[in-house]
């Protein structure tokens, strides 16, 4: 089943209703009143689903997927700089060279860092 609604707020969406559990299984346009990960969302735009197949280019300059951030120029796990000492892996082409490389960072005595052609290592096997 497929409802539309316009209205509220010009708060238009389109709901997809999955098999004899009478529930959104898929939703299009406003997503307010749905909940996203033990949240509420409100106010917030966009395509849930539980599962999507996507074919061509996606493009964003923020956000997360599967446990990473993205941020322009920036995609990180836990340390989100050249510079930062939290456990993690970074990969950014900022303007500078303290944003600009990759870095795996485990501690201070552990991490490798590539940065402006070179690799710089403490604790690896390189």
């Amino acid at each position: 089943m497929v409802l539309t609604s316009y209205g509220d707020n010009y708060r238009s969406y389109l709901d997809i209703y999955g098999g004899t559990s009478n529930h959104t299984v898929a939703r299009v346009g406003n997503l307010g009143g749905l909940t996203f990960n033990g949240e509420t969302l409100e106010n917030q735009w966009g395509i849930l689903t539980s599962n999507g197949y996507f074919d061509g280019t996606i493009i964003s300059n923020e956000g997360k997927i599967g446990g990473w951030t993205i941020d322009a120029n920036k995609l990180y796990n836990g340390t989100d700089s050249m510079t930062s000492t939290a456990v993690g892996t970074y990969i950014g082409a900022g303007s500078s060279a303290a944003n600009s490389g990759i870095r795996n960072y485990a501690s201070a005595t552990q991490y490798v860092n590539i940065t402006g052609g070179k690799i710089t290592a403490l604790g690896a096997d390189i």
